[in-house]
């Protein structure tokens, strides 16, 4: 994957979470055929739907100079459809700079995580997810205080060896388990049981944190 489509790839899922919130369904078409027809043979980088206005999301890199040709012709592909918007996200703005959390709101999560494990696994693994990404904050600030994609938390977590192969290998199955909730699978399978071994993993990078602030 290039650096431009990993730029794509970590705006999109910066955003995710705020679309969802709204009550959007997100999806990456891949061709055509996953488009509606007015788009013709535009694929996007996005599409949010579930609700009214649908979106059109387009990643484009600032200062681009196919940047203004790629709107006009979205523009043009969806007059007539005020059903429909467009939303244009740019790489290379400024990012936004995540704080370090301290090690005590660390624990208190994963104090929560553990309370509400039994009965929500689905929510545990979601407030989890956060956490590890936190913990990854705080174990390596220099790489990561940008938003970080689920799998850029896990190759940094394993690139610096704070998790082991077996434990990467884990997270990266949860990264299917988190994704498929994130896009509304409100019926995905998932067992406290399989929760708990991620839970396991975050509480045991924990204790790598610093107790103090």
């Amino acid at each position: 994957m290039s650096d431009q489509h990993r730029a794509e790839d970590a705006i999109l899922e910066r955003h995710e979470p705020n679309w969802i919130a709204q009550g959007y369904k997100v999806v990456r078409p891949r061709s055509g055929g996953d488009l509606p027809a007015f788009l013709e043979d535009y694929v996007p980088d996005a599409l949010l739907l579930g609700r009214t206005p649908q979106v059109v999301v387009e990643v484009i890199s600032k200062g681009s100079p196919h940047a203004q040709k790629k709107i006009a012709k979205l523009k043009s592909l969806l007059q007539g459809h005020d059903n429909w918007r467009l939303d244009v996200l740019f790489v290379g703005e400024e990012p936004e700079q995540l704080p370090l959390v301290t090690a005590e709101a660390v624990r208190h999560s994963l104090r929560s995580i553990r309370a509400i494990l039994p009965a929500e696994p689905k929510s545990a693994l979601l407030l989890c997810w956060a956490t590890l990404e936190a913990i990854a904050r705080r174990l390596e600030p220099a790489k990561s205080m940008q938003p970080q994609s689920p799998a850029g938390v896990v190759e940094l977590l394993a690139g610096a060896g704070h998790v082991t192969p077996s434990e990467a290998a884990q997270l990266r199955k949860a990264i299917q388990w988190r994704n498929r909730l994130i896009h509304g699978d409100l019926d995905l399978p998932v067992t406290p049981a399989q929760v708990a071994e991620v839970v396991e993993i975050a509480e045991n990078l924990s204790s790598d944190l610093s107790a103090t602030n």
